[in-house]
This record gives structure tokens, C-alpha cells and sequence, in this order.
């Protein structure tokens, strides 16, 4: 494919789109999948390695959950982050793809290109830079996002295991599909999202495990109100990795929140 067909997807003089090691419900295969899912995006024209990492490389970071859609098919949702040589987050993009049921697991390349074909326009403008933000205290002019709501995970603590990553990635990555601007430093005016989990033994070897998202109105301002989400699990089962867990409890949260930012008037 000519790479000078489309700028968006141009690459960066110097500078490749290294593929990590897929993480969370990943194929079964070594690289979870990466080199295929590579073969797709560089059939979009982008300049992608997968094990060749070098100082100068952008780095491509995918967390995969996967739930049954029906009997003869799952959904695969993929939260994609991109990075800067340096670290520094260029953006995100959570992926969503129905596909025959075993597949995923199975690592079926054809399957896989197909995902990274799909992701690979959206993730090419992602890696050309950084979003500008505002400095802090500036007002964001309204056509700077498209008119996408902003909201800003200020931290999850208190999470078992890794349940504090784990929730903070799945939460973004569902907010972002419910047309949210997720960004790193609120400036006035964003929404400043909060969480904290608390366990507690429930007896006959379980937990009680009630998480809290508190939304702010900015950086420091007021409360806006708070969301719950509680369940009685077998004891230990956080302990670990969160998995699909994570993904699951993020969509009933993003549920909420946008439900209390309805009623506070912000959307």
C-alpha cells in the first residue's frame, strides 16, 4: 500500500509502531496474537514491528476482554494505548468485534488481521502526536473535541490484586466508547471521576466488595454526586488479575456515571 496516500497514516520519520504482547483474555499463542494483529495494521499502511523495539519506537499496549455475544459468537473488546518513546500517553481506543465463538482464543490469524485492519486507521492518527491539552486553568475551546464531553480518572485506589490498573484502563476504555473525551490533566470545567473499593468479609468465606466513584465538578471543585456498585463474591477471587472482571464492572459504572452527570446537568 502507498504510505503517502493517506498523511494520517504517514509514518513518523525514525519512528516505528512496535506491537506488545497482548494482555488480559489473549489467544493462545506467544505473543497473544501481536504478530497477526501487526500483519493487519501494516496492511493499513502503517510502519509496525513486533519484537524489534528500539529507543525511538512507539509502543502499541492492548488489554483484551472477551464476553459471549450469543451462542455462536463473543464479543472482543480491546482497550489500545499508544506511547511516546518517552512514555508519555498519545491516546486510546477501545475496540469492539463480534466474531465466531473460539476464535479468539483459538488465535486464528485470519481473525486477528482482521482486528488489527479494523483498529488500524483510528490507532494511525492516534500515533502521529500527543493531544493538546490546555494548560491547567484554561477554558478548552468547544471545537477542540468535537463537542465529546471531557471527564478525568483521577484514581482508583484501594482495589485488591490489580484491580486499581485494571479498572482504571477498562473505565476509560468504556468511556471512550460512550463518546467521552478521556483526558489526563482536567482543566475547568471537566468532570473529575474518583473511585475507591472497599472489601469486607461477608461471611461463609466470601467478600462484600462495594466500589465508589465520586465525580467532581474540575480539578478541585464541587461534588457532583456518587455512584455505587456492590456484590458478594467467594473470598480471594480479586486477589489476583481482574480479567474480563474489570471490563465487566466498567460498563455497569460508565452506566452510572453517565446517568448522575445527566441528572447534574453536565451532558
Amino acid at each position: 500500500m502507498d504510505k503517502t496516500g493517506n498523511p494520517l497514516l504517514a509514518p513518523i520519520e525514525g519512528q516505528s509502531l512496535e506491537v506488545l504482547p497482548l494482555q488480559g483474555t489473549t489467544p493462545d499463542l506467544p505473543d497473544g496474537g501481536a504478530r497477526y494483529i501487526a500483519d493487519g495494521l501494516a496492511a493499513n499502511g502503517l510502519d509496525v514491528t513486533v519484537g524489534q523495539r528500539t529507543a525511538q519506537s512507539r509502543l502499541l499496549l492492548g488489554v483484551a476482554a472477551v464476553t459471549p455475544a450469543s451462542s455462536l459468537s463473543d464479543y472482543v473488546v480491546i482497550s489500545w494505548e499508544v506511547y511516546a518513546p518517552g512514555g508519555t500517553l498519545l491516546g486510546r481506543y477501545a475496540q469492539q468485534t463480534e466474531i465466531p465463538s473460539h476464535r479468539w482464543q483459538l488465535g486464528d490469524p485470519d481473525t486477528l488481521r482482521l482486528v488489527g485492519l479494523d483498529a488500524g486507521p483510528i490507532l494511525g492518527q492516534i500515533a502521529q502526536g500527543p493531544e493538546q491539552v490546555p494548560e491547567t486553568g484554561a477554558k478548552a475551546p468547544e471545537q477542540a473535541d468535537g463537542g465529546r464531553p471531557r471527564i478525568a480518572l483521577a484514581g482508583i485506589s484501594g482495589a485488591p490484586g490489580d484491580g486499581n490498573r485494571s479498572l482504571t484502563r477498562a473505565l476509560s476504555s468504556v468511556l471512550t466508547q460512550r463518546g467521552f473525551l478521556v483526558v489526563e490533566q482536567p482543566i475547568a470545567g471537566d468532570t473529575v471521576a474518583e473511585g475507591l473499593v472497599e472489601v469486607v468479609p461477608a461471611g461463609g468465606n466470601r467478600e462484600k466488595v462495594t466500589l465508589t466513584w465520586r465525580l467532581l465538578d474540575g480539578p478541585k471543585g464541587a461534588k457532583l454526586g456518587e455512584v455505587q456498585q456492590a456484590n458478594v463474591i467467594p473470598a480471594g477471587s480479586l486477589d489476583g488479575k481482574w480479567g474480563d472482571t474489570a471490563a465487566l464492572i466498567a460498563v455497569g459504572a460508565a452506566d452510572g456515571i453517565l446517568d448522575l452527570l445527566k441528572q447534574a446537568a453536565r451532558l
